[in-house]
């Protein structure tokens, strides 16, 4: 009997981290959930864009700035530049880059895919990084439209990417024509 009891004490005792690390797990997921519904706009967050016939939710804490034509988040000095090429479509202002060209802008091709929008068309998005004054950032070009294309410039310093591009990507998604 005393053998059962030190048996059942010790499994007890060797149960407990596993106890307390579900615990810390379900208080993990909980607070990931939290976070990706942050990440999801309603209508009620779109913003027209001055002079542009655009709307999209800007991410949070982001204020319109005209002199960018877009928005700026000071606290991490993230930039969204938005522009409206007309007369071409996504496909046609996208043709040409590439990692060459891209190389004769100074910027080096990290990623390129496209991106499904919330309204259920595509972007096509090209993720960069380049170097000023030996800091580090990346650059988003974001393309989207048939008629005429959307084209936004999103910039970052690399030191706040776990920061800001999750709820960057979430914008981008909403942009739409107005």
């Amino acid at each position: 009997m005393k053998k059962a009891f030190c048996l059942l004490s010790i499994l007890f005792v060797i149960s407990l981290p596993l106890i307390a690390q579900n615990e810390g797990l379900k208080e993990l997921e909980d607070l990931r959930d939290k976070q990706n519904a942050m990440l999801e706009y309603s209508e009620e967050d779109m913003v027209e864009i001055p002079g542009k016939d655009i709307v999209m939710a800007p991410p949070e804490y982001f204020e319109y700035n005209d002199s960018i034509g877009g928005f700026f988040h000071p606290g991490s000095s993230t930039s969204i530049q938005i522009l409206e090429i007309q007369n071409a479509s996504m496909t046609d202002a996208t043709k040409s880059l590439n990692q060459a060209y891209f190389e004769t802008q100074g910027f080096h091709l990290k990623k390129d895919s496209v991106l499904q929008l919330n309204s259920g068309k595509q972007a096509k998005i090209y993720i960069t990084d380049y170097t000023v004054n030996n800091e580090k950032y990346e650059r988003i070009f974001f393309f989207t439209g048939n008629e005429k294309t959307i084209w936004i410039n999103v910039n970052y310093p690399i030191i706040v990417k776990d920061l800001v591009y999750k709820p960057v990507i979430s914008s981008l998604k909403t942009v739409k024509t107005n």
